[in-house]
């Protein structure tokens, strides 16, 4: 299986052809986490939720059960 890389990974790895120093890293690291936080906050803002849908969203279970515990593949002993 061979996956090819997705055009923000090609420019990742453009910037590591030079070495980084610890400090231009951390800069790095934090100028990602703040695009990624960026991106979530204009997605939430879309949704416009209420207070009341953050909370439930907080109490959900959205996780697919596993295949023994779907009832669909169960079958009859």
């Amino acid at each position: 299986m061979s996956a090819s890389l997705n055009n923000a990974q090609l420019e990742i790895l453009k910037l590591f052809a030079a070495d980084l120093s610890e400090a231009e890293l951390q800069d790095l690291r934090r100028l990602l986490i703040e695009f990624r936080y960026r991106r979530l906050q204009q997605a939430v803002d879309k949704l416009n939720p209420s207070k009341e849908q953050i909370e439930d969203w907080g109490k959900g279970h959205d996780r697919t059960p596993y295949g023994s515990q779907n009832p669909k593949n169960q079958t009859a002993s």
